[in-house]
């Protein structure tokens, strides 16, 4: 019996500490029989990866992150901080050394319906820490020009050099093929990235045979789990940083779609924000550079005192995400609406650090991709333009439009059907005064018959050299003529609950009008401010400003839409207070109108804005004569303005 007990007994195996490292994470037995290559004999007959005896070098390998909204996002590369670097100031430094790409994204297609589940993680409960004051700007406004085709960037105007011609106009209904499921992005590139400058590392992204052959490619096998196990703790702390920085950055971006769309009506507001959401993430080129603007907010509204360390690090990773993003722009099979919601976050990311110039520059990118897919000037219909799929492109018309009064002697991207002098409405019986409604302002407050008076007299004032006078003049009054008689929208019972915000929407509209109505003065009629039609609706335009303020500029009480543009009813009317003050000569007007555009944000934008009004007002003063042009004026100057 007692030799019988003896042959169950099974024999004790105890572990040393000349094992392999993947035989000790699966919590086997080691027989430390390495041959040649350092495999041991178990890794090699169960197809594991083997680390090899203790003492040899470890591989660094990729892993799934720890949340599945870090494996949805493109892989950042941290950086060691730096004191005497910051965002706004290229720094010299030895590239970081490559990391693998991504796996694979599985995104799912836009949402079609506002009752579709959103593709995005809630936001965490606790409240983001807000200083009392955002950081100025650290460096000055580079002096690149962007009416010079990018002549200062080598790489964008290669990249600009190698995109196909646009093709032929197509319908903007087919649109609805635009969101059928997309495929698997490749992941990034792994060559080093230099220090972000403006519009700087857009390099060749073409797959390589050592991207088709990368691990991240494989499926959830036992190997990934190993190298989960063998990953060293510096990356598992990396990584638990940059999970928590894209979970904050997520509130970041719903206080900017806030903010960016407060004039719509909230039924349609709310839709239109989780639109934004679903499509920030459904691809590789807008997530990365949804990501670069958040973190470079969340880096704003974090305190300079407090944790300079985590600053310069949420700085250095917006930095690589705006790279990724420029390298990502060359990725095909991406629809118009997710193009043109990355150009924004990409416009707004350069208008924070270098000014209007570099924003402009990335909005060349933006007309490329609408001429790509719907042609050379095509026609845009905003009065029938419906569909939360196409808010983005309603936002790009206006965007346009304000980009051709800021720059002057510029023709809109669009064929606006509906304006004074453009193609003609689609049918007879429609009235331009009696269909504007609320739910068309997109962004800044800006009404649809605004919009389409704006984009005539742009339009209207290239053309000026090749038309007969009385033709020209004809059609210059019917645009001041549609301007004076547009008819602001009625109050709705659902918006008469809140009297402010309506208060807010009928002071801006009617500001939009006698701005537009000046802008028509200088640009057509070629009006000095001291002429009589000048001098009543800059009257008209001060006295609705001065006589209003914010509805949320609260004393002592910030919260994070304080710190993100557009937050209150003060940031629509930049471009308002500007053209009052290309025509204020009294020094009480100049008050009225520094204060206002001082109110404006963001506040590198406002800064620009209001150095180039200082500017006119110093050349009025010092020559004696009005500025008419004054958008030749800042041209020679070598300054430009800007708005959202």
């Amino acid at each position: 019996m007692e030799q019988a007990q003896e042959t169950k007994v099974k024999p004790v195996f105890r572990r040393s500490r000349g094992g392999c490292g993947m035989c000790r994470g699966r919590k086997k037995k080691c027989g430390e029989d390495f041959d040649g290559d350092g495999v041991c004999g178990r890794c090699k007959a169960g197809g594991y990866e083997c680390d090899g005896p203790p003492g040899t070098s470890k591989p660094a390998r990729a892993s799934p992150a720890p949340s599945p909204y870090a494996r949805s996002l493109p892989p950042i590369r941290p950086k060691p901080p730096s004191s005497a670097s910051s965002s706004s100031t290229p720094v010299a430094a030895p590239p970081p050394k490559p990391k693998p790409a991504p796996p694979p994204l599985r995104s799912s297609p836009f949402l079609l319906a506002p009752a579709a589940p959103s593709q995005y993680p809630p936001p965490p409960p606790q409240p983001l820490p807000i200083p009392q004051s955002l950081p100025s700007a650290d460096a000055p406004m580079p002096s690149f020009d962007p009416l010079a085709d990018l002549s200062y960037s080598s790489d964008l105007l290669n990249f600009f050099e190698s995109l196909e011609p646009a093709v032929d106009p197509v319908s903007f209904t087919s649109s609805s093929d635009w969101f059928a499921d997309l495929p698997s992005t490749a992941g990034p590139s792994d060559a080093p990235m230099e220090g972000q400058q403006p519009l700087e590392g857009a390099v060749n992204t073409a797959p390589s045979t050592e991207d088709a052959l990368h691990p991240s490619v494989m499926s959830s096998t036992g190997a990934e789990v190993a190298q989960a196990v063998s990953k060293t703790e510096g990356e598992r702390v990396e990584e638990l940083f940059a999970a928590e920085d894209q979970a904050a950055a997520i509130p970041i971006y719903h206080a900017l779609n806030e903010g960016f769309f407060a004039s719509l009506p909230p039924p349609v507001r709310e839709v239109v924000k989780a639109r934004m959401m679903d499509v920030a993430f459904s691809n590789e080129l807008s997530k990365s550079s949804c990501m670069a603007l958040c973190l470079l907010y969340r880096a704003r509204m974090s305190t300079q005192d407090g944790a300079p360390e985590a600053r310069q690090r949420l700085l250095n990773q917006s930095d690589e995400y705006f790279n990724h993003a420029v390298q990502q722009l060359q990725t095909g099979d991406i629809p118009l609406e997710a193009q043109l919601l990355a150009v924004f976050d990409l416009e707004l990311f350069q208008l924070e650090q270098y000014g209007a110039a570099a924003g402009y520059a990335i909005l060349l990118l933006g007309d490329y991709f609408v001429q790509q897919q719907l042609g050379p000037r095509p026609a845009l219909d905003l009065l029938n333009l419906q569909g939360e799929s196409t808010i983005i492109l309603r936002c790009f018309a206006v965007v346009d439009a304000i980009r051709a009064l800021s720059l002057g002697n510029r023709r809109t991207l669009f064929d606006f059907v509906g304006a004074p002098g453009a193609s003609p409405l689609p049918s007879t019986d429609q009235d331009l005064s009696l269909v504007t409604s609320e739910a068309l302002s997109a962004i800044m407050g800006l009404p649809v018959g605004i919009i389409l008076c704006i984009a005539a007299t742009c339009n209207l004032a290239v053309e000026e050299a090749t038309m007969p006078r009385e033709a020209f003049l004809s059609k210059a009054r019917a645009i001041e003529k549609s301007i004076k008689t547009w008819r602001p929208v009625a109050v709705t019972p659902e918006q008469a609950e809140d009297s402010i915000r309506v208060m807010d929407a009928f002071v801006t509209h009617e500001m939009w009008r006698h701005a537009a109505l000046i802008h028509a003065y200088q640009s057509l009629f070629h009006y000095g401010p001291l002429h009589a039609s000048v001098k009543r609706a800059l009257a008209q335009l001060l006295a609705l400003g001065s006589r209003t303020s914010p509805s949320l500029d609260k004393i002592g009480q910030a919260t994070e839409m304080d710190y993100v543009p557009m937050n209150c009813a003060t940031s629509e009317r930049a471009c308002q207070w500007f053209i009052a003050a290309t025509v204020a000569m009294s020094p009480q007007d100049r008050a009225y109108c520094r204060e206002g555009l001082r109110r404006c944000k963001p506040a590198k934008l406002a800064q620009d804005n209001l150095e180039c009004a200082e500017r006119l007002w110093a050349i009025s003063d010092e020559t004696g004569h009005t500025i008419q042009d004054w958008q030749r004026v800042l041209e020679a100057e070598g300054k430009y303005v800007g708005f959202l």
